[in-house]
């Protein structure tokens, strides 16, 4: 009975205390609830889609940040040769351009386009007039971990491939709006012109 009492004593001040509670939340929790909704929805929304595939939220915030540790690298690579890191090559970072590059990429390798590692090591000696060292490149790169995480040598290359498919696409692109002829077609050309054949020929 005394509890009782206590909560009849202060009856008139629970109420208030809980119409107060129910105010905030029905004004305040919805938004709340609505924001987190909305934010869990836009962390891994649907950027572009083409026929055959989508680029999502997440895939975009990471091409973006490896084009920028790519940057960082390229440039840190050049200082290491004893150049000017401004001389130093730099991939465009805004949004735009990466989703261009990453449709030129996709496009280059339904058609059958390929960069090789070896392509890349022979850009990154061009880009350094082949002045570093590879234990030069591990050290850059170990400084990029330090400050990124997560960035391996293989996600180094990656994004440089994505940028050499993307060139190597736009330039074909280019070339075939120039002569009237599709890309896949200038690169069938291409590959029946460069392709060769090691034989034994028997007299």
């Amino acid at each position: 009975m005394a509890g009782f009492g206590i909560f009849r004593n202060y009856q008139k001040a629970s109420l208030v205390a809980l119409a107060i509670l129910s105010m905030l939340a029905f004004f305040v929790l919805p938004p709340l609830l609505q924001w987190g909704g909305q934010a869990a929805r836009v962390a891994d929304t649907q950027v572009v889609r083409w026929k055959g595939g989508e680029l999502r939220e997440r895939s975009l915030d990471r091409a973006m940040t490896m084009t920028a540790v790519v940057n960082r690298f390229l440039a840190e690579a050049t200082l290491a040769a004893g150049r000017d890191p401004r001389q130093a090559p730099s991939f465009p970072q805004d949004e735009q351009t990466i989703v261009r590059k990453l449709l030129l990429a996709e496009e280059a390798k339904k058609e059958g386009l390929v960069v090789s590692d070896a392509a890349i090591n022979d850009f990154l000696a061009r880009v350094t007039s082949g002045q570093v060292r590879a234990e030069q490149f591990d050290q850059i790169m170990e400084g990029l971990r330090r400050v990124g995480g997560g960035v391996s040598q293989a996600d180094l290359f990656e994004t440089l491939r994505t940028e050499m498919l993307a060139a190597n696409m736009a330039q074909l692109v280019q070339q075939s709006l120039a002569s009237g002829d599709p890309p896949g077609l200038r690169w069938d050309y291409f590959k029946q012109m460069e392709q060769s054949a090691t034989a034994e020929v028997v007299a």
